[in-house]
């Protein structure tokens, strides 16, 4: 046996209970003086006490309590996902504030969640309260946000200005001398003998010039994008030379030479347009559209003019006749709507467009008649939308 080994030392033991001891009396000491132990935060929302569960429809929502009246306080503050048990938010000295907004990217759609709260004297001190009562709330989509916007917008127009300008190519009505001389009793040309003269057809063809600009407008809805949709036009328009009455006579006194008779009587027109246009929007950039028109309005110039030219001499005639006619158009216009840019703000608002119309027309000659005739109107113009809100623009289809 070995002769080193001795006795415990008993001071040595006593000396480590009296440590012990004394460790003990402040720690109690410690906890006696905590004036948190045993209160717990009474938590506000959002969210419901088991077994209930709140919908809300934010994933970045303010977690709120009520304060516990001491200075100093700090708070901790812990989430749960109820899918996997496991803490997302961790956070033992959170904020000083009674509320907490929870991070962007930390919570997630369709998810249940529950969270509690603790008060702490301070982000290191052990003394604190016991935990708060859990609340439980559940994330679902903004389905309410989204359609309120749509419903509020379906109260709205969408208005542009538009100006256009074309050339309506038509059938002329081929007037008879004495038409024209009625038109024109005063004329000396139409009195000379036009017997040896022969109709010269070549010579009929017609068109009048025409430019209008307006306003339009249609119910903006952008729950229907790249679907149909209905718009109102609704201008003013001016019309030149609109109903061909013309007259022509050439006689060939050689191989080389003619001696020409031309008569034709125009009209200067001021008329109100209006236009139903249904259109379809092919592209965020290209729509077509069709539909149904009328013009009317009052002649407020018209004149005669004879015309005699031979291979040395021209002589022209001009008679002033009746102003105050109303005529009338019907026409079916088809077009294509094209938008000049995308992504500036100006160049989105643009819009070219090329339209043709059939169109069948009626004048009235006070001193003469009424007529008819068909025509077709090839035109271009520049549309400009005046409100066009973020929601309308599709560009990005």
């Amino acid at each position: 046996m070995n002769k080193h080994i001795t006795k415990p030392n008993r001071s040595l033991l006593k000396n480590a209970l009296l440590l012990l001891f004394i460790l003990l009396i402040k720690t109690s000491s410690v906890f006696s003086q905590c004036a948190l132990a045993g209160m717990q935060p009474n938590t506000t929302g959002p969210g419901s006490a088991p077994p209930s569960t709140s919908i809300i429809n934010t994933k970045t929502p303010t977690l709120r309590w009520d304060s516990i009246p001491q200075a100093g306080i700090v708070y901790g503050v812990y989430v749960w996902d109820m899918n996997t048990r496991m803490r997302v938010v961790d956070n033992n000295c959170a904020t000083r504030n009674c509320s907490y907004t929870i991070l962007p990217g930390v919570l997630s759609d369709t998810t249940q969640y529950m969270w509690a709260v603790k008060a702490f004297a301070g982000c290191s001190d052990p003394c604190m309260t016991i935990l708060s009562q859990d609340l439980f709330f559940e994330i679902q989509p903004k389905v309410i946000e989204q359609i309120k916007p749509l419903q509020e917008v379906k109260k709205k127009y969408k208005y542009n200005c538009y100006f256009q300008g074309g050339v309506l190519f038509h059938n002329n009505y081929t007037g008879s001398v004495a038409e024209f001389k009625t038109l024109s009793p005063n004329s000396v040309l139409l009195k000379n003998n036009l017997s040896r003269f022969t109709k010269n057809d070549s010579n009929l063809t017609g068109s009048a010039g025409m430019w209008s600009g307006g306003i339009a407008f249609r119910k903006v809805m952008p729950e229907k994008m790249f679907k149909p949709y209905t718009e109102y036009r609704i201008g003013l328009t001016y019309y030149r030379s609109g109903n061909g009455f013309k007259n022509a006579y050439t006689s060939k006194t050689d191989s080389v030479h003619n001696v020409n008779y031309y008569y034709g009587y125009e009209t200067k027109e001021c008329r109100v347009d209006f236009a139903v246009l249904h259109g379809y929007h092919v592209t965020p950039k290209y729509t077509i559209y069709g539909g149904l028109g009328a013009s009317a309005g009052f002649v407020y110039n018209a004149f005669t003019s004879i015309l005699y030219s031979d291979s040395s001499f021209v002589k022209t005639e001009k008679f002033n006749n009746k102003t105050g006619a109303f005529n009338f158009s019907m026409y079916a216009p088809l077009g294509l709507d094209i938008r000049m840019g995308e992504r500036t703000t100006f160049w989105s608002h643009l819009h070219f467009c090329i339209e043709a119309r059939p169109t069948l027309s009626f004048y009235t000659i006070p001193e003469i008649k009424t007529t008819a005739n068909e025509g077709l109107y090839i035109g271009v113009g520049l549309r400009f939308s005046l409100d066009v809100k973020k929601e309308e623009i599709f560009i990005k289809g």
